[in-house]
């Protein structure tokens, strides 16, 4: 099921310019996909500060890491199916040592941006047990990478 994809660039640049994120962010959604096409997600287990760390690499049609700064739409969701976004958890989610992340919308939305070598990390950070599932969207709507549970202890 595909949505519309200009209403997601509008908010992005209403976001990235009200978060004052900077140029390298307005160019990667400028640019668009940048040829992305998969991103693979690895979960890290949970440390005993409650965070878990997500790391994000995107591909291109040939399987090959991309080699470029690109934007990726990233979405919380309560099933791996992305029937529902989650609204259980309440996330403290902020960018790793790569790359940057912009929530869009509290807890459901997220816009990536990865480091020139196409790939980033995010840190989600549940104080209590909570369950989410990550999915990231290509601009033009369609499924480009599913997580696994990412899932945070009691």
């Amino acid at each position: 099921m595909a949505f519309d994809i200009s209403l997601l660039r509008s908010l992005f640049t209403s976001s990235l310019k009200r978060a004052n994120i900077g140029k390298a962010a307005a160019d990667v959604l400028e640019q668009g996909m940048n040829g992305v096409y998969s991103v693979a997600f690895t979960i890290g287990t949970e440390d005993g500060s409650n965070v878990i760390n997500v790391a994000i690499q995107a591909s291109d049609a040939a399987g090959n890491d991309i080699e470029e700064r690109c934007g990726i739409v990233i979405g919380l969701f309560a099933d791996a199916n992305g029937d529902a976004f989650q609204t259980a958890e309440d996330y403290t989610i902020a960018a790793g040592t790569d790359g940057d992340v912009l929530e869009v919308v509290a807890d459901k939305l997220l816009f990536v941006i990865t480091e020139a070598d196409g790939d980033a990390d995010i840190d989600f950070t549940l104080t209590g047990a909570g369950t989410s599932y990550l999915i990231a969207f290509g601009l033009g709507g369609q499924i480009i990478g599913t997580s696994g549970a990412m899932t945070h202890a009691a």
